[in-house]
């Protein structure tokens, strides 16, 4: 019993260092009344596997956000909501606006959970564009404006150049975060860190690799699990084609 929780431990740990993961969600102190936060989440199929994750995430987002404060008291929260890379979407771009800012947070958890993967092209530059041009942003320049990107494609696709966006974005006072659903190392070649810190955001990934990793350490400790991982290994892919 305790020997072999310890064992599990000390391997868990063992796996993490080696992973990698990404987990920390680094949200700032806030120094605004209100806070404008755009979610925009890839839906196109190489997303497969990676969906639930990627909604997770971003719901903690929204619960981290609802948590700041100023002065003691909490800011207004408004949420904006964007899928793209969807071949339902109906234009050019695959860019779709789901949610007019709104501080409904049910709202919010249905559209984010209720969004599914339909092949198509992911262009980042595209969504942020399009958030940062049509959406009513507050004109107060205390509050705190976020948009948080999630995607596994590289983030220099399509015709809209990402980093005249970015600069917009950084002109605009609005904090580009970026998500990538894949290595982490990876994700910064394919330029996603560069999206983030062009705006002074941040970078995070979502890397499929630890979740086989403890789906394989549950089946090494405890005889089960192999079906689950071997499900995983194909169905979560860590970069798409």
């Amino acid at each position: 019993g305790y020997i072999r929780y310890s064992f599990l431990f000390g391997v868990l740990c063992l796996a993490l260092a080696v992973a990698g993961p990404q987990f920390g969600l680094k949200v700032k102190k806030v120094e605004r009344q209100g806070v404008d936060l755009v979610i925009a989440f890839d839906t196109s199929s190489s997303m497969d596997g990676l969906l639930n994750q990627a909604k997770s995430r971003l719901w903690e987002i929204v619960n981290e956000s609802g948590a700041l404060r100023y002065h003691g008291d909490i800011p207004s929260l408004e949420i904006a909501m964007y899928d793209y890379g969807n071949s339902g979407i109906q234009n050019s771009l695959f860019v779709r606006k789901q949610l007019e800012f709104t501080s409904d947070l049910d709202v919010v958890s249905q559209k984010l959970f209720a969004l599914k993967t339909n092949g198509g092209n992911e262009y980042c530059g595209a969504v942020i564009s399009d958030a940062l041009n049509k959406l009513q942003w507050s004109a107060d320049a205390r509050d705190l404006k976020m948009i948080y990107i999630a995607g596994n494609e590289p983030f220099n696709q399509g015709p809209v150049n990402y980093q005249e966006v970015c600069a917009m974005a950084k002109k605009k006072e609005v904090l580009v975060n970026t998500i990538y659903c894949g290595d982490h190392l990876q994700g910064i070649r394919e330029l996603w860190k560069d999206g983030a810190t062009g705006t002074k955001g941040d970078y995070f990934n979502i890397d499929p690799v630890f979740i086989r990793i403890v789906w394989l350490l549950t089946l090494i400790c405890y005889g089960t699990g192999i079906i689950a991982y071997i499900l995983g290994y194909f169905l979560i892919p860590t970069k798409s084609e």
